[in-house]
């Protein structure tokens, strides 16, 4: 209730929220209670024109879109981040397909694989496929604004600015 009430004094119609992993049987227990929470917080938000956006990536884009289809509102929706679902093995694009009109925040982040891992880069200098996840945002019906998230590199301004010209380039294309 005062995270609503915060944004409603802040202006923010999208609220950024981690659910966690969505329990596996929709039958048990703890399935039944963050749907039962679920609905009751996007039921609030929903009554002030907001939403709750849950990040995809501790579930797959698949085990969130049957959670947000069990609700009874619309006041919750997916936070999508195409640098989270790559190293689980999972394809950036076909989880916007899967999600669609579930998508209420998307971000702009990239990564790279190195000798440790993945690590975040710049957007459009890493192996996030930009203008076909661009394309199926756009296929999905999103119509909100593509975030620019950077949390690793030393000049986070520059990086960002980089990354807006990089998109910029790709929408001009």
């Amino acid at each position: 209730e005062k995270l609503i009430g915060l944004a409603l004094d802040l202006r923010v119609r999208i609220i950024t929220i981690g659910i966690g992993r969505v329990p596996e049987d929709e039958t048990g227990r703890a399935h039944g209670r963050l749907r039962e929470v679920l609905n009751e917080i996007g039921r609030r938000a929903e009554n002030y024109d907001i939403h709750l956006a849950s990040h995809v990536g501790a579930s797959s884009p698949v085990d969130i879109k049957k959670m947000l289809d069990s609700l009874d509102t619309q006041g919750v929706g997916a936070c999508y981040d195409p640098s989270v679902l790559i190293p689980m093995g999972l394809d950036a694009v076909e989880g916007v397909r899967e999600l669609g009109s579930c998508i209420v925040h998307a971000y702009a982040r990239d990564i790279l694989k190195g000798e440790r891992g993945y690590v975040e880069t710049i957007p459009g200098q890493g192996i996030v496929p930009f203008r076909d996840y661009m394309l199926a945002l756009l296929e999905a019906g999103y119509d909100g604004h593509l975030i620019i998230r950077r949390e690793a590199g030393e000049g986070s301004v520059k990086d960002v600015i980089k990354a807006r010209e990089f998109l910029e380039k790709l929408i001009a294309a």
